[in-house]
């Protein structure tokens, strides 16, 4: 099957856009963003949907300006709307340069989604993209939910409304490449990306090519064991929602946890309730490593003890309850 028939299937199959959708692309002008762009423009008309165009300058590297120019050309010659924006990451305070320029992209992505009235932003993630995350998260440490990597469609954080949708996350990098190559598309090529510094690259030029010689196919197994870990994660989430409103209170800026009723449920079920309700408290989804220290934390049987969390939150455990509180807004 080409990649055009790929992506048709994927679509459908995953329900990423219907009729009438409005749809907001966020291109960088890569490669994987320029095909995307083109396998959209060509299904538009087809299955009936608008498409919008966003691009968010970080001003990490001099070439920015450079590729800020090239999709402006880029989205002029499809003949569609795109809104560019600057943004100095490196003067925004807290966290990892990947995690500033991550939330500063997801808001900008929001903002413009809501200026297009979008409810869908497709990103242009591929099935290396979703192998390199996985073993990424491995390395660092991960549950069951880390192991189910990038999803073909989620709700986009604080705006459950509106869906983010990867059309190209079952095609693999070489087959895009090879699109771009037949459709004579030009694209951007963002240097960073061979930058031994950061381990996501580390992974992509030295981890995959090794463990390749054991499966050829090892980005396509890590993509099926992505998928089999979202649908046992889905069925584990659905049993501690029900689970939920039995053993936690909610209060303004608190919850309480029922102690003795959180440890009669199965210990795989109480991580993810753990990780339910904090979900009220802190916008920000706490590692599975601190999720454990809770979990440790409430198993505990004598004396009082506390835990502090990231986020401003602190855990206290008393006889009969666990309170969690967040100590600033």
């Amino acid at each position: 099957m080409d990649l055009l028939g790929k992506v048709k299937q994927t679509i459908k199959k995953y329900s990423l856009i219907g009729v009438g959708d409005k749809v907001l692309l966020g291109i960088s002008g890569g490669p994987d963003s320029v095909a995307l762009l083109d396998l959209l423009f060509r299904f538009k008309k087809k299955l009936k949907f608008s498409l919008f165009l966003c691009h968010l300058n970080h001003g990490l590297r001099k070439e920015a300006e450079n590729e800020a120019h090239f999709v402006k050309e880029l989205a002029n010659s499809f003949f569609l709307p795109i809104t560019i924006k600057r943004k100095n990451i490196s003067k925004v305070k807290g966290g990892s340069l990947e995690e500033k320029a991550r939330n500063a992209r997801y808001r900008f992505f929001t903002q413009t989604a809501k200026k297009y009235h979008a409810h869908k932003i497709a990103i242009a993630h591929n099935l290396d993209d979703q192998a390199e995350t996985i073993l990424l998260r491995i390395i660092r440490g991960t549950g069951l939910l880390g192991l189910g990597g990038i999803r073909f469609k989620r709700p986009l954080e604080n705006a459950s409304s509106i869906q983010i949708i990867r059309p190209l996350l079952s095609v693999n990098r070489e087959k895009i490449l090879n699109y771009l190559k037949e459709r004579e598309l030009s694209f951007v090529k963002d240097k960073s990306n061979d930058s031994p510094i950061y381990l996501r690259n580390r992974i992509r030029a030295q981890l995959l090519p090794v463990l390749a010689e054991y499966n050829p196919r090892i980005k396509e197994s890590l993509a099926k064991l992505a998928i089999a870990c979202q649908e046992d994660f889905d069925g584990i989430e659905k049993t501690a929602s029900a689970f939920l409103s039995k053993i936690v209170k909610r209060g303004k800026r608190e919850i309480e946890f029922d102690v003795k009723e959180f440890l009669k449920t199965p210990g795989y079920l109480q991580k993810e309730i753990l990780r339910l309700a904090l979900k009220y408290l802190s916008a920000k989804p706490l590692s599975f490593s601190a999720i454990e220290s809770l979990q440790f934390l409430i198993s505990q049987e004598k004396g009082k003890s506390s835990l502090s969390l990231p986020g401003g939150l602190v855990a206290r455990r008393f006889h009969k309850n666990l309170i969690i509180q967040r100590l600033y807004k």
